[in-house]
């Protein structure tokens, strides 16, 4: 019996191991970025191509991020600007916002704020993995520490999405693109989340700023987002 007990620590304890190692490889995607003329959504002014690129479908979202955002009543937005001039543009003091119809005003959730939205709950999975076999106690606890470390490792992938992909208020270079990504909390409810993606919306790049000049520029850029497979809103 005793044999039989270290035997099936030993084995909990590789699964261990395993959760560890096939975690801490998670891969992040980059996205692809295309020519301006491929995306439905885009504006030009004074040598600029500007483009937003809603990420509201499960194709789109699975393929850059670990979680659909969209559960939890998030739209990520992609903004992409190509600076086909000599000039530079700075954002670094420009304000950006998207607007409904009837004028509600988002603004830009920071990264954290977003991935505490997302996050898995390491204590509970925790839990879970011990009260798998809680009858067996010698050896439920190696799987609950398996189940806590997966979590943790997935959290931290999780933060990492967004805060890799998130939008740097930076220069914008002669001759160059710039892109990244806007998070944007637009349900809060089970009775807005349907409403909110599937509407149309208005961008504003507001205070774009060329530094050879000092003008400001103001961008406006109407958008529609439509989720077909939308389902509860995630608590």
């Amino acid at each position: 019996m005793i044999k039989f007990l270290k035997l099936f620590q030993f084995a909990a304890l590789l699964t261990l191991v395993t959760f560890v190692s096939s975690c801490a490889h998670h891969p992040r995607m980059k996205p692809i970025i295309k020519v301006p003329d491929f995306y439905d959504f885009r504006a030009q002014q004074n040598g600029l191509d500007i483009v937003v690129d809603p990420y509201e479908k499960p194709y789109k979202i699975n393929y850059l991020f670990t979680t659909d955002i969209t559960e939890k009543g998030i739209l990520a937005l992609h903004l992409i600007v190509w600076n086909n001039t000599n000039a530079i543009y700075n954002l670094e003091s420009s304000k950006i916002v998207i607007r409904t119809v009837e004028g509600k005003e988002f603004s830009p959730l920071p990264p954290d704020q977003v991935s505490k939205k997302v996050l898995n709950n390491t204590v509970k999975r925790m839990m879970a993995y011990g009260a798998a076999g809680s009858a067996l106690i010698f050896f439920t606890v190696p799987f609950a520490i398996a189940g806590g470390v997966d979590s943790a490792i997935a959290n931290k992938n999780i933060r990492l999405d967004y805060e890799e992909k998130e939008l740097r208020r930076a220069e914008i270079k002669p001759k160059s693109v710039f892109q990244g990504f806007l998070f944007f909390s637009l349900a809060s409810s089970n009775d807005e989340i349907q409403s909110a993606f599937h509407r149309p919306y208005f961008f504003y790049l507001v205070g774009l700023k060329n530094e050879s000049t000092g003008e400001l520029l103001d961008v406006q850029i109407r958008f529609e987002i439509d989720h077909d497979s939308l389902g509860v809103l995630e608590k």
